[in-house]
């Protein structure tokens, strides 16, 4: 049964790239600037990761940059449309491939390049570079989360403030003394500390040695053991004393928590992230964004009262990358009309609703790849917004005329500028920004020479945008600035974490005289001080407009919380400077950052020095030049910031030349995706058995087979050809072959399958009751529309091709020639699926599909079949890693050659059995044959039909994995699950499950010798059901199932059937 889910292409990616000697890195159209800016980062960055990982890339590696996220979405990246239910012996080919998009922010941008980088040289260091060793490797080496993504976000970010944030609060709550409870960005988190806690105490070179031993060892415990002397329980025993300690030696008793009695909700679900909190103009109403797997909602919520009012719902909830940036809300001045602002189709909206009134009024925003942020004028007349420009790769401000709908740019430059606000009425704007001077520069290839400072610093620009100067409120390149308000006129708050937490900072506002002319001219200076001690980071904050209440998300308890609190006075707040957190002090950064004295080797790509020009043995890629630049003296503003000296921090190029190449049209080339290489006992394809015949009904079991299959894909996955073949010791062999083309809206599948059943007692009109060869040919062509990434329908074109051939077993049956059966079809589905893996065969969602089929066979009979059915599973968590799983089929067939469905056992049954002693009611009119699973505790055919219902009901509890806190050796203690299973289902014949012919089992025994015939009645429940338990794991990479079930027929308690299945889920 297939499933799966979708990716949606609203546009066409026209790909091109710039080939390096070690890298290529890909765009399409609009993102030029941005490749440039990553091909210097990854050309900074490989060597340095190289040379920590003590491991060296042999293979060209691929970057795929994409403009924006949403871009990045449509991608067929990692998309699975060939779910595998027997695991066992797949390797997914990881190949030397990563993508990044571009989301406002450089800083960003390069913490996606190192990330990047880190997993591709950690997974061919732990998995090998060529698919032998993959093969091999992925087999018996399975390594959870916290190790494998830890690892990456350390090595791409190192220590911050948002990941000691999360430590802090892990540790408060008593969360990592469970380390292998942990899952998705927990795991991720959780690892991240301890790597840093590694570093920190064994240094950085035991990073490369414990990778090694990783893979030599093939247990993350045996490798902690044999290079730090200690096992990975006591490490992690260690790691959390360690910051417990450090909670306490440098805390500041003047700290306070900021959850006060303000919280706008009562209860949060981890879950759900919230964000962007706006408080109303008269303080009494919020409005805040939720987001749940993906799925937006927008709520509005007077302070006090229970009800909230939902205003916008849009997307599916589906397991894909979060963009926390949108919605962006906002309130009109007017305190009537809320503003939402996110990406519909590729399109970027503005809506409104007016609370009094539930008027909506929604128009795009032509122009721009994304809006990273905005806030309204005063009056209400304009919006001043952060967005990047369609083609630039940079964030700039502008201005846009709610009326008119112009657009006024601001800044145009390489800097990231963001969270642009209003202050003074309309005559001034306030931004934060990495830039290093108080002037627009926009060279067009700047960005390449600059090094971009990831922390940011705030700025104030006059409006209208006269000259290009600005003054600069802060300067501070080792802190962080973030998220400026207006208060009053004279004052700006904003969030800083210069103690290494993100506290609330504000500002003053002053001007003297500088010096007089013909005119006065001004000097303009800030004065800040701290206004909050927090001992939590301020994630978000919002002042409204008339400055009686403050908005704050504050992450607490391992969730975000949204907090409203009145405000007095902001100015007359006196708080002594905070003292710096243990992590602050000692931050250690990111591991891969370029030193003045250790420079990486230079690309392939950089020219060589002229003649005059003395030649270089290294590159310093903080000090190079490019063609074209000049020596231009830099006008600076006016200004000073807390009598602090200005300076330009950014690094010079020398004379090195960076030269990019000429730009490549991508033609389609094709890698190895996935190989498959197990013992299965399953088909290939999913094709209807020819019917074997009243007298003796037999499902015919594929039994135990070794299968092959290969998948190569495009480099964007948009195509891919798949072929292999199934190769049994009876000689019951299969093979396929198939394409899929994924580039566009449209879906398409061409696939061939060759199934063979070397002796197969088959009674057909064709051949009369004699063994026989069959060879079925199937040829299909299917389409699918995707609505959504979790909701599809599909359509089919089908043809089938059966051979018969007698097998000669005397003189009576060398006369008779092969036959042929040709048929075509049409089948039509719905699939939706929005189920999220938790670990193997533990998922948390829903899954249905429906479908239909009509087939017409070639002959003068006017012979058909047609066929309807549905399968509805829902995947309920219990608790943790348990999971209440149910399923509800049913199917039905009509025509002349109708099929009959087999009810009993269950999919790949490693030691089938059929129940003969179970007469098909109206034998001639089938034509074809299936069974219907699950059906524990019976034997394939307790009942039979021409419809069937089933339901299935199972507990699963993964028990050690439950129970132990510390992460397993084992790998199949690790994934050991206990379940406890309930079966209900029927199979009939015609519409009514109570008639007399399913009620009543006729079996006749003919006696030897005379002309007696004995006919005996049983009376018959049509309803027949099992119970029991079974266990599951993981086994030599196969996952096995073991099931004990009894079944119940006719109320009565049957012989135990126990039953050993190489397969996932039901």
């Amino acid at each position: 049964m297939e499933f799966g889910k979708n990716r949606i292409q609203y546009q066409n990616f026209n790909w091109t790239y710039y080939d390096y000697d070690r890298f290529r890195v890909y765009s399409y159209q609009g993102g030029g600037e941005i490749s440039k800016y990553v091909s210097v980062s990854v050309n900074n960055y490989l060597p340095a990761f190289e040379k920590k990982l003590d491991y060296q890339l042999e293979d060209k590696i691929s970057i795929i940059v994409y403009n924006n996220q949403n871009d990045f979405k449509q991608s067929n990246l990692g998309l699975s449309t060939d779910e595998q239910t027997n695991i066992g012996g797949v390797t997914k080919i990881i190949g030397n491939k990563m993508s990044v998009f571009f989301n406002g922010s450089h800083a960003e941008l390069d913490i996606q390049i190192k990330a990047g980088l880190a997993q591709i040289l950690v997974n061919q260091y732990l998995f090998g570079g060529n698919a032998r060793e993959m093969v091999r490797n992925s087999t018996l080496l399975n390594l959870p989360t916290w190790y494998v993504q830890g690892l990456i976000s350390f090595l791409s970010e190192g220590t911050t403030s948002y990941t000691d944030n999360y430590t802090y609060d892990a540790i408060k709550n008593d969360h990592l003394s469970h380390f292998n409870r942990l899952e998705g960005k927990e795991a991720v988190y959780a690892g991240h500390a301890l790597w840093g806690y590694i570093v920190e105490s064994y240094g950085e070179a035991v990073i490369p040695n414990l990778v090694y031993m990783t893979k030599v060892t093939r247990s993350p415990d045996n490798a902690f053991l044999f290079v730090l002397g200690v096992s990975l329980s006591n490490l992690v025993y260690d790691f959390t004393d360690a910051y417990n300690r450090r909670l306490f030696i440098n805390k500041d008793t003047l700290r306070k928590s900021p959850i006060n009695n303000n919280s706008v909700l009562k209860k949060y679900k981890t879950y759900r992230q919230y964000y962007q909190l706006k408080v109303s103009p008269d303080g009494k109403q919020v409005i805040y964004a939720r987001t749940e797997l993906s799925q937006i909602r927008v709520y509005l919520n007077t302070i006090g009262e229970k009800k909230q009012k939902r205003l916008l719902k849009f997307g599916p909830k589906v397991l894909q990358l979060p963009d926390y940036n949108y919605p962006l809300l906002g309130w009109h001045p007017n305190g009537k009309t809320i503003f939402m602002i996110y990406e519909k189709k590729d399109q970027i909206i503005i809506h409104t609703v007016d609370i009094e009134t539930n008027e909506k009024v929604i128009r795009n925003l032509p122009g721009f790849e994304k809006v990273n942020s905005f806030s309204f004028s005063p009056d209400g007349k304009k919006l001043v917004i952060s967005a990047v420009k369609k083609g630039k790769g940079q964030s700039d401000i502008f201005v846009f005329a709610l009326n008119t709908s112009g657009i006024e740019q601001l800044t145009n430059d390489i800097w990231d500028d963001n969270n642009p606000v209003f202050i003074k009425g309309n005559k001034q704007i306030v931004f934060e920004s990495n830039r290093v001077n108080d002037t627009i520069k926009a060279t067009d290839d700047a960005k390449y020479f600059y090094k971009i400072n990831k922390n940011m610093d705030l700025f104030m620009a006059q409006y209208p945008f006269t000259n290009k100067a600005m003054v600069r409120i802060s300067n501070t390149p080792e802190t962080n600035e973030t998220q400026p308000q207006a208060y009053n006129n004279n004052y700006i708050c904003y969030l800083s974490e210069k103690n290494g937490i993100y506290n609330r900072y504000i500002a003053e506002f002053d001007s003297t005289i500088s010096f007089v002319d013909t005119t006065e001219h001004y000097r303009y200076f800030f004065k800040t001080k701290p206004i909050t001690n927090f001992d939590r980071n301020i994630l978000e904050h919002h002042i409204n407009d008339q400055n009686t209440h403050i908005g704050e998300v504050i992450y607490a308890n391992g969730k975000n919380m949204l907090l409203v609190t009145p405000i007095s006075k902001l100015n007359e707040i006196t708080i002594k400077d905070p003292l710096q957190t243990w992590a602050k002090i000692s931050a250690r950064p990111v591991l891969v950052d370029l030193s003045e004295n250790q420079q990486p080797r230079p690309a392939e790509t950089i020219s060589v020095p002229k003649k005059d020009e003395p030649a270089n043995n290294g590159i310093d890629f903080d000090n190079y030049k490019f063609d074209g630049e000049k020596n231009n003296a830099t006008k600076t503003a006016t200004a000073t910031v807390n009598n602090s000296i200005k300076k330009d921090t950014t690094k010079k190029a020398n004379s090195n030349l960076f030269n990019f190449p000429i730009q490549k049209n991508y033609f389609t080339s094709f890698y190895t995706d996935y190989v498959v290489t197990q013992f299965d006992n399953s088909f290939l394809a999913n094709n209807y058995q020819v019917f074997t015949g009243g007298g003796a009904p037999l499902y015919l079991n594929p039994g135990f087979n070794f299968l092959t299959k290969v998948a190569v894909s495009d480099l964007f996955e948009d195509q891919r050809i798949t072929g292999g073949f199934r190769i049994n010791p009876s000689l019951d062999n299969e093979f396929m072959i198939s394409w899929e083309q994924r580039k566009k809206r449209w879906d398409h599948q061409i696939l061939f399958d060759r199934q063979t059943f070397a002796r197969v007692a088959i009674a057909p009109d064709l051949i009369s009751n004699f063994y026989a060869k069959v060879n079925t040919h199937s040829l299909s062509y299917k389409i699918k529309y995707p609505f959504n990434p979790v909701s599809s329908v599909r359509g089919a074109l089908l043809y089938r091709n059966d051979r018969y051939m007698p097998l000669s077993n005397g003189d009576f049956s060398l006369p008779l020639k092969p036959q042929y059966q040709n048929m075509a079809g049409v089948r039509a589905e719905y699939c939706f699926d929005n189920t999220r893996s938790v670990m193997i065969n533990i998922m948390n969602g829903f899954r249905f599909k429906v479908w239909g089929e009509y087939w017409q066979i070639k002959d003068t009979k006017n012979r058909n079949l047609i066929t309807t059915g549905f399968d509805a599973r829902h995947y309920q968590k219990v608790h943790r890693q348990i999971t209440w799983c149910n399923r509800l089929a049913g199917g039905n067939s009509l025509g002349t050659d109708r099929l009959i469905f087999y009810l009993g056992g269950v999919d790949n049954w490693l030691n089938p059995s059929f129940n003969s002693n179970i007469n098909i009611v109206k034998p001639e009119q089938y034509g074809f044959q299936t069974i219907a699973t699950n059906m524990r505790g019976f034997k394939q055919n307790i009942r039979n039909g021409n419809n069937f219902v089933v339901y299935n009901s199972e507990l699963r509890i993964p028990i050690v994995r439950y129970f132990i806190n510390y992460p397993l050796r084992s790998d199949f203690l690790n994934n050991f699950q206990v379940i406890g299973f309930t079966d209900v289902g029927m199979a009939w014949t015609g519409w009514n499950p109570l008639s007399k012919e399913n009620t009543e089992n006729v079996n006749v025994y003919p006696y030897e010798g005379s002309n007696i015939i004995v006919t005996v009645n049983n009376p018959k429940n049509p309803l027949v059901g099992g119970m029991g338990f079974g266990f599951r794991s993981r086994l030599l990479g196969y996952f096995v199932r073991l099931d004990f079930g009894w079944g119940i027929d006719n109320w009565e308690v049957q012989k135990k059937v126990v039953g050993v299945s190489l397969a996932t889920d039901f």
